[in-house]
C-alpha cells in the first residue's frame, strides 16, 4: 500500500526550496515588496513598511487579507523628518503589523495582504500593492 505522507513531504520540500531560490525573505519586515515573506511558528509576526506622504492626503488602506489566518495589530506613520511638527511634503513610512494565528501553522500555505495607496475622497482607486506571505509549519 502506498503512503501519501512521504510524497506530500517531498512535494512540499521541492516547492519551498524553489520559492527560496526566488528570494523569499524570512525577515519580519518587508523593506521592498518584490520578495514574498516567509512566516514560521518561531516568528509569527509580519511587519510591512511602505513609503508614504500623508501631507498629500494619500495613505495606505488595508484592502484584503485572510482573517482566518492573520489579524492586523496596528498601523502607524513615522515621518522621515526630525521635526515634531507635521511638515507639508515630508515623506515617511506607514507600518502595518500583523499576527499570524497559531492554527495557521498546521499546514504550509500561501496567502496575501493587499494594500492600496489612495486619497480617501478621490474616485481614483490608487496604487495597489500585493504582499505574498508563505506560512511554513516548520522552523
Amino acid at each position: 500500500m502506498f503512503s501519501r505522507a512521504p510524497l506530500l513531504t517531498l512535494i512540499l520540500f521541492y516547492c519551498l526550496s524553489s520559492l527560496l531560490c526566488f528570494g523569499i525573505s524570512s525577515s519580519d519586515e518587508v523593506s521592498h515588496l518584490k520578495k514574498p515573506q516567509l512566516i514560521t511558528p518561531k516568528n509569527p509576526n509580519l511587519t510591512i513598511s511602505l513609503p508614504t506622504n500623508t501631507s498629500t492626503g494619500y495613505s495606505w488602506h488595508l484592502d484584503e487579507y485572510d482573517a482566518d489566518i492573520m489579524t492586523p495589530l496596528s498601523q502607524s506613520f513615522a515621518s522621515s523628518s526630525n521635526s515634531t511638527l507635521p511638515l507639508v511634503g515630508v515623506p515617511g513610512l506607514t507600518t502595518w503589523k500583523f499576527k499570524v494565528h497559531h492554527n495557521a501553522f498546521h499546514t504550509p500555505h500561501v496567502t496575501k495582504v493587499v494594500l492600496r495607496y489612495a486619497q480617501d475622497w478621490s474616485s481614483d482607486h490608487g496604487e495597489r500593492k500585493v504582499i505574498w506571505v508563505f506560512i511554513s509549519n516548520t522552523e
